[in-house]
């Protein structure tokens, strides 16, 4: 952009200002957890036998190591209760993790950013090695979620 900031609109600079807030954050890991990060995110994508076109959340199945790749939509649902003609309410991606709650947390895309945000789950939502159970949170590219003990890492769109 080679605009001055005193030529673009109100609304053009409340946007600007807006994305600045939501997407930058003060950085609290170590150079370690980047490296497990990058780590982690290139050996389960580069395990993929077909990569996403768009966002997507990657896992591992815990009952046969494969990892998996779930596409997201607009507004995606995770925990361990699996939706169905009889259960219209459960999950988008459903994984047999007791850890999990049965809807643990769900990803909405809302003006065109990734949030995570907890469903009041049993044993809190986790992002990037971090200690603190989250409520919501914008999603960038390779972060990592930690539910129970299902990990995902999150490929950005």
């Amino acid at each position: 952009m080679n605009d001055s900031p005193a030529s673009l609109s109100d609304e053009t600079l409340a946007q600007l200002i807006f994305e600045s807030k939501a997407t930058v954050r003060t950085l609290d890991i170590s150079t370690h957890d980047v490296f497990d990060r990058v780590q982690r995110f290139g050996r389960l994508y580069g395990n993929l036998p077909k990569k996403p076109e768009t966002a997507a959340l990657l896992y591992e199945n815990a009952q046969t190591s494969a990892v998996c790749c779930h596409v997201l939509t607009e507004r995606t649902v995770v925990g361990r209760l699996a939706k169905s003609e009889s259960n219209p309410t459960g999950c988008d991606l459903a994984l047999p993790d007791e850890q999990l709650s049965k809807r643990h947390f769900e990803i909405v895309l809302s003006d065109d950013l990734y949030v995570l945000r907890d469903m009041e789950s049993r044993n809190g939502t986790y992002v990037n090695n971090g200690s603190e159970k989250i409520s919501e949170t914008v999603l960038k590219a390779g972060d990592m979620i930690l539910a129970g003990h299902s990990l995902f890492v999150f490929t950005g769109s």
